[in-house]
């Protein structure tokens, strides 16, 4: 089969919903609702070595000829246009599925160099330093990302969680019972509501 950029764009998704779950797994033993997450990934050469997790160290067999192929495409194509965005974003989902989030990181922070207002890239680049357990940075950037978009529920419910990782209860309280008031029909205030019930 053929690779198809669209799978990036739901892997992207995937991620930025991961991250909310991984801030709020206060235990190993819980178990995410399976109405958060949809844990089918698509059947291709790409994706089908992927059940592992995300952002394991594989051996470099782990990542397909084709993926080697099209990175080499797609960093010729960056190096002709490196202002597009689009293809630096596309490339950096790519390096993610290959599983380089170090390298991935690099060109993540090209786009946020170059809009501020990237949520997504900003979710993206967050749940990479969480994954690999670099909450100092996951939490500077989270504080960063509340700084720009403070009405963001997402937001708001990440920073509550890093004030749990730093078991500051209080102030995540604090910040979700505002995500619950401000946004109450959002989903992102269930979770919140579901979270403080845990506390």
């Amino acid at each position: 089969m053929k690779f198809k950029p669209i799978y990036l764009y739901g892997i992207v998704i995937l991620i930025a919903v991961v991250t909310v779950i991984i801030l709020t797994q206060f235990s190993d033993q819980e178990k995410v609702s399976d109405n958060i997450v949809n844990k089918k990934m698509p059947d291709d050469n790409i994706h089908k070595k992927l059940g592992h997790g995300m952002m394991q160290n594989p051996g470099g067999g782990m990542v397909t000829e084709e993926v080697k192929q099209k990175l080499a495409s797609m960093k010729k194509n960056l190096e002709k246009n490196p202002d597009d965005t689009l293809m630096i974003r596309e490339y950096a989902d790519l390096l993610i599925t290959a599983n380089q989030p170090s390298e991935a990181l690099e060109y993540y922070e090209k786009i946020i160099a170059k809009d501020k207002s990237r949520k997504d890239i900003y979710f993206t680049i967050t749940y990479i330093y969480y994954h690999q357990r670099n909450f100092q940075k996951a939490e500077q950037l989270t504080r960063e990302m509340y700084s720009l978009f403070p009405d963001d529920p997402m937001v708001c419910y990440n920073l509550g969680a890093s004030e749990i990782r730093k078991e500051n209860k209080e102030k995540a309280k604090e910040i979700w019972n505002k995500l619950i008031k401000d946004h109450p029909t959002d989903t992102i205030s269930v979770l919140a509501k579901r979270s403080l019930e845990r506390l």
